[in-house]
């Protein structure tokens, strides 16, 4: 009975090896960015640039990470980048997935930089270009012409949970 079980684990073991070994053989997770890159710029009106690779993460959880990845400003504003970080890596509980649902389990963003600036037209650069309407409030100050923030985080990582 025993080592019936036993043969049996290690059959699972040995089936989810293969299906692993399988996915990383067949999918290269880098064929994704021209349609990730589409599809933030058709939902969100931004433009987005991945610059290093989209690399698979099977331990210690299931997931994956880009490097070099930029969310570009729109014109007028004094930074070319919204955003920009060295590493965004993206962790999915796995259970949820057997039943088609997708759970995020971890987001972690490694050197990231925020530079947000409003306009003296009230125009943001974190308003997407197609919502940006003439109805929003404008922004009320002293004769500055531009209301700009930029951070950069101080630890090299930091987490969302």
């Amino acid at each position: 009975m025993i080592k019936k079980i036993v043969l049996i684990l290690a059959a699972f073991v040995v089936v989810l090896i293969g299906a692993v070994a399988t996915l990383i053989a067949t999918v290269n997770p880098n064929q994704f960015k021209p349609l990730l890159v589409e599809q933030v710029a058709e939902q969100t009106g931004y433009e987005v640039v991945i610059g290093g690779d989209i690399e698979w993460q099977f331990w210690p959880s299931l997931g994956f990470s880009i490097a070099e990845v930029a969310i570009k400003n729109r014109p007028g504003f004094d930074e070319p980048d919204l955003l920009r970080l060295s590493r965004a890596q993206l962790s999915v509980d796995v259970l949820p997935l057997m039943s088609q649902t997708l759970q995020v389990g971890e987001i972690v963003l490694q050197d990231p930089h925020v530079f947000i600036q409003t306009l003296a037209n009230g125009d943001s650069n974190v308003t997407p270009a197609q919502t940006v309407t003439p109805t929003q409030p404008k922004n009320v100050g002293a004769s500055a012409e531009r209301q700009t923030s930029s951070t950069s985080s101080e630890p090299a990582s930091s987490k969302i949970q």
